[in-house]
């Protein structure tokens, strides 16, 4: 049996996927691979990353203007520092 598509798969604890555009049932291929849209749907990357919202995220935000999106984005951003991972290692 021949596969011509792989959607995902797991090898060593480490997942292998299908890289393709974050709007819903779009399958055109992202160039480069790192980017989160496709060069079609680009523009989505100025909308607020919260689900629901259609607001223009801010210039060096993926969020809008709404303070408690941005306080999400705040805390999504934090736990991402070396800080936060070494105060929850303590604790």
């Amino acid at each position: 049996m021949y596969l011509d598509r792989m959607s995902a798969g797991v090898h060593d604890n480490v997942t292998v996927r299908h890289v393709v555009c974050s709007v819903c049932d779009c399958t055109e291929a992202l160039l480069p691979q790192c980017n989160s849209y496709c060069p079609t749907n680009q523009d989505q990357m100025k909308v607020c990353c919260i689900n629901g919202c259609d607001d223009m995220a801010q210039p060096g935000y993926r969020t809008c203007m709404q303070s408690a999106q941005r306080a999400f984005q705040s805390a999504a951003e934090q736990k991402n520092t070396a800080m936060f991972q070494l105060r929850s290692r303590l604790r």
